[in-house]
């Protein structure tokens, strides 16, 4: 008598989803074969983060990065993603004021918010430093990130005497 047997390796899959504004890679149904490790990488969109990562329904945390270790079962990965939110903070140097519209304590990425320097009796807008330059007044700020810009507004009697003590 002849007995012969023949063994298959086991596979497994792991459904890899995520929500909009990112990526999960690899995607779709993954095959891994029993007791191999599986990696995935969760790619946020611009102006995105990841918010959450769920492992067979359970939170992970906001990781960029999930390897399954000596698979052994079926599982799923879902990722989700948040919108960045950046701060802007603006400092008034000397007597005037600055109109932020919208004013917000947060703004979205990629928002736009338009600064209007407004001086005080005496004073005349200078310029802006610190994340902007220039004296362009209304100036437009894109929220590519944390900002802090200060208005500069100077004593309109001591600009002219300076003025006209320069030389030249």
């Amino acid at each position: 008598h002849t007995i012969q047997a023949t063994f298959a390796l086991i596979n497994y899959t792991i459904t890899a989803t995520s929500g909009i504004n990112g990526t999960i890679s690899p995607s779709g149904s993954v095959a891994a074969a029993c007791g191999t490790n599986s990696a995935f990488t969760i790619t946020p969109n611009a102006c995105y983060q990841v918010a959450n990562v769920l492992v067979d329904g359970v939170s992970v945390g906001a990781v960029t990065s999930y390897t399954f270790m000596n698979v052994t079962a079926n599982h799923t990965i879902h990722a989700t993603f948040s919108i960045k939110t950046h701060t802007l903070v603006v400092n008034i140097i000397g007597n005037g004021t600055v109109e932020l519209v919208p004013d917000l304590l947060l703004y979205n990425c990629g928002a736009t918010v338009q600064l209007t320097a407004e001086p005080g009796v005496g004073y005349e807008f200078f310029g802006w430093t610190g994340d902007a330059g220039g004296n362009a007044n209304p100036l437009n700020v894109v929220m590519d990130g944390n900002k802090v810009i200060n208005a500069i507004f100077v004593d309109v009697a001591s600009s002219v005497a300076e003025n006209l003590l320069a030389p030249g």
